[in-house]
């Protein structure tokens, strides 16, 4: 999220993707992506850093607020010369969205789709999967696991996670069972 780190980085080394968890909304995060030619995960956000108090409005449908917000940075960052298959939509799970959005997200995440990008969800050890709770998020992992093999379904194409083994061998089973 910062442009001059970004840009020090792109100097030194061969980077891939640039990842802003302010969905470039910062001009020059803009102009430094549209010179690059690294694909962007646009992700969603409310704010950096997250706050409890600061989440999408409870009576609002957070697939037509993610749908709404997508159009608008993906029309943007047309505008300013970046190709559609450059982006990596984020839906920023735990970024503004309450643990009951969240886990709407998770099971509409197929809606996501309508923006024409490649998806990326970040749901990995998330304070929605504990739903008693009780369970550190260092222990998430089995319904992390859960949740890739759901969403693997869902046309989702990147899953960042904390365990890649549990989660490979989750989607491995997936598989099989749809």
């Amino acid at each position: 999220r910062h442009p001059e780190t970004v840009s020090w980085c792109l100097e030194k080394f061969p980077l891939d993707w640039i990842n802003d968890v302010e969905g470039f909304s910062n001009p020059k995060m803009l102009e430094i992506a549209a010179r690059s030619e690294c694909d962007l995960v646009l992700m969603h956000s409310l704010g950096i850093p997250p706050r409890q108090d600061a989440v999408l409005p409870p009576d609002r449908d957070p697939i037509a607020e993610l749908l709404a917000w997508g159009t608008e940075r993906v029309g943007q960052l047309a505008r300013s010369g970046i190709s559609p298959r450059r982006i990596i939509f984020d839906p920023g799970i735990g970024f503004g969205k309450s643990p009951a959005q969240s886990l709407a997200i998770v099971l509409r995440a197929r809606e996501l789709n309508a923006l024409a990008t490649r998806l990326l969800m970040g749901h990995s050890r998330k304070r929605f999967l504990d739903l008693t709770g009780t369970i550190p998020a260092s222990d998430r992992d089995l319904e992390t696991a859960l949740v890739t093999a759901r969403i693997a379904n869902s046309g989702v194409d990147y899953v960042r996670v904390h365990s890649p083994g549990i989660q490979s061998r989750a989607l491995r089973m997936g598989s099989r069972l749809m």
